[in-house]
């Protein structure tokens, strides 16, 4: 694989799977299986990072509920189609898996991106009079294709990334976060969760 490729699209997570492993899908006759890690903020609270894993990589026994774990590889998107639309589905690609009881408690959430931003950043204001700038990064990958990663950024931060033109490279550093929302849907309200890139750093690269 491209060197550059994988520095652009680095993640590291040290947690903990919760739930099952599942059968994904197969292609070129290598199966894909997918679970959850629970990762510990240093505040507490807790983000459920959705992750996927080859059968060649580890031995998929060992990746059961319970274990803690340190992964290594890539944040992907890909996007999947239910309901008559289209979803973009957002895992933590492993390349490496390390099962290890010495990791307990050694939470562990860095990711850095380098890419270009394909769609203007949004800026607002939260009711708490936070600044907030959400961005859309596409990361080129060495086949040619490319992810799209949501990442959101605050503060100076936020004001920064606003600025911004479609098009402009940028290197990225921070932590995937998972967050509840609302929706309604058939007039009903259901409880759905993204996953962003949380930006502690942005630099724009002239």
């Amino acid at each position: 694989m491209d060197n550059q490729a994988l520095k652009s699209n680095q993640i590291v997570m040290v947690g903990v799977i919760v739930g099952d492993l599942v059968f994904s899908h197969e292609m070129h006759r290598e199966c894909f299986y997918s679970f959850k890690i629970a990762v510990k903020r240093k505040s507490g609270k807790v983000d459920y990072i959705p992750c996927m894993v080859s059968e060649r990589v580890c031995n998929l026994n060992e990746l059961a509920k319970g274990a803690v774990v340190k992964l290594q590889g890539q944040f992907r998107s890909f996007n999947q189609y239910s309901d008559g639309r289209r979803h973009l589905k957002l895992d933590a690609f492993a390349m490496d898996i390390d099962v290890s009881d010495e990791y307990e408690g050694k939470d562990q959430n860095e990711i850095y991106l380098e890419g270009y931003i394909c769609r203007k950043p949004v800026f607002r204001k939260t009711l708490c009079g936070w600044r907030v700038a959400d961005i859309l990064v596409a990361v080129n990958r060495a086949n040619g294709k490319s992810d799209y990663i949501p990442c959101i950024a605050w503060g100076r931060n936020a004001k920064y990334a606003a600025g911004m033109e479609v098009g402009t490279k940028i290197r990225i550093h921070g932590r995937v976060q998972s967050r509840e929302y609302e929706k309604k849907v058939g007039g009903e309200t259901e409880i759905g969760v993204a996953y962003e890139v949380s930006a502690r750093d942005i630099e724009e690269e002239k």
